[in-house]
Formats: C-alpha cells, structure tokens, sequence
C-alpha cells in the first residue's frame, strides 16, 4: 500500500513540473519594437522675391513651396522684421502656407516663414528665404531704369552715335535732355532729346556726355516726376585717320 501512494506522490509530481514547464515555454516573447523615426527637414524651393507697391494697393500673397516623403504633417508660422538681418517677429495668426503683406502704411518689410514637418510627435524645420515687400506714397514717380554702355575710345574727326536704354517702372512717359562737359562737373546743355546722341570727335581729349531721363505719371491731374542720370565718357584719340567708328 505504501508503494502505491509513494508512486503516485511521483507521479503527481512529474506532472506538476510537465505543467509549469509547458507554461514556462509558452510564456510570450516581447516584441521588437521598432526604431524611432527622425522626420525630414521640408524641403523649400520658395525663391527669394521683392516686391514695391503703392501705398493701400493691392498686394499679391506671398506664397511657400515646400515638400516632405516621409508623410509628415507641415505647418506654416509666418515672421516679419523692418530690418533683413535684425529680429523677426511672429505674425498672429499667419499659419497658412500663403500670406498677404500689409501695404497700408510706407516703409520696407521683410518677411519669412517656418515650415514645420511633424511625424510621430517629433518636428524638424527650416525657414524660407526672405520676401520683401516695399511699399512707397501714392502718386510717386519712381526713377526710371537706364542701361547704357558709358565708355567709348574714337578717332578724331570720326563720328559716334551714343546710346541710352530707358524704362519706365510705373508706365510713366519717358524724356531725355543731354549735355556736354570737359571736367565731368560743369555741363553745358545739348539741344538733343531723343534716347541716341550723334556726335562728332573735333577735338582730342576726354569729354562727359551727360543724359538725364524724366519719368512723368500723372495722379489725380497732379503731375509727378522722377530723374535718373548717366554720364558717359568718350576718349578721342589722334588715330591714323583711316577707321570709321558708328556706333549704332
């Protein structure tokens, strides 16, 4: 009788540790989590731009392009400063990819925007390059744009045709008025208008040619100017007599 209890004592046993020895090998495994990921830094393409308008004209937004592939979320926080290296302030309110500048007073402002990539809590960012928005008083004429070539070398005796390009910047009318100086400080008035310059070298030596070119609006039966000026230098030289120099 003792036997059979003892044996069945074993028996029990042995099963008991077959129990807690399955139970133990189906114990789950931790999972690998997997690492963290870093969102991309936006990718911004916006060029930097500057743009004039007259007082309380209507500006066009100021407009970001940026991208992101790692499926992040952007967001857009825009800044304004009056100097372009000085501190920037941000805008209220200003969170969407565009933006419309003020021009209700005059003055020069720069501004940018933060672009924000959030992914899985985290953010990475980068700033657009600078806009600048210049807004000027109503009515004022702005300086016309000269290009020109400002140094020639011609025979004496020879002819040479000087030339201006001009433009207007507001669609103003354009005028010219030439003059003439030796010392490049007293100039003596041309009779010609026009945006080309004839001339004839009958002296050696080195002469100014001055063109001033006017750009007249008209606001409000108010007619406003604006000046801009280019002196250009011609060296006449003794030559040999025999080229022909036109420069048309």
């Amino acid at each position: 009788m003792c036997k059979k209890i003892f044996s069945l004592a074993v028996f029990f046993s042995i099963c008991i540790m077959m129990i807690f020895s399955c139970c133990e090998t189906q114990k789950e495994e931790p999972e690998d989590k997997p690492a963290p990921v870093n969102p991309q830094t936006p990718v911004i393409s916006t060029v930097s731009e500057t743009l004039t308008y007259k007082i309380n004209e209507q500006a066009k937004d100021l407009t970001v392009e940026a991208t992101v592939t790692d499926g992040g979320v952007l967001s857009y926080q825009w800044y304004k400063s009056n100097s372009l290296d000085g501190e920037y302030t941000a805008i209220t309110n200003a969170l969407e990819k565009d933006y419309l500048p003020d021009t209700s007073e005059v003055g020069t402002t720069h501004y940018k925007c933060t672009v924000t990539n959030t992914l899985d809590g985290k953010t990475a960012s980068a700033d657009t390059p600078i806009f600048t928005v210049v807004v000027t008083e109503i009515g004022n004429a702005m300086p016309p744009k000269i290009v020109a070539t400002t140094n020639y070398t011609i025979d004496f005796n020879k002819e040479a045709t000087l030339k201006v390009e001009a433009t207007s910047l507001d669609e103003g009318i354009l005028s010219y008025k030439w003059s003439k100086s030796s010392d490049n400080i007293n100039f003596s008035a041309l009779p010609d208008e026009t945006p080309s310059l004839k001339i004839t070298s009958l002296e050696i030596g080195t002469f100014y040619y001055q063109c001033e070119v006017t750009n007249k609006i008209e606001v409000n039966h108010i007619e406003k100017t604006a000046v801009s000026k280019v002196v250009i230098t011609v060296t006449v030289t003794a030559g040999n007599g025999n080229i022909n120099i036109d420069f048309n």
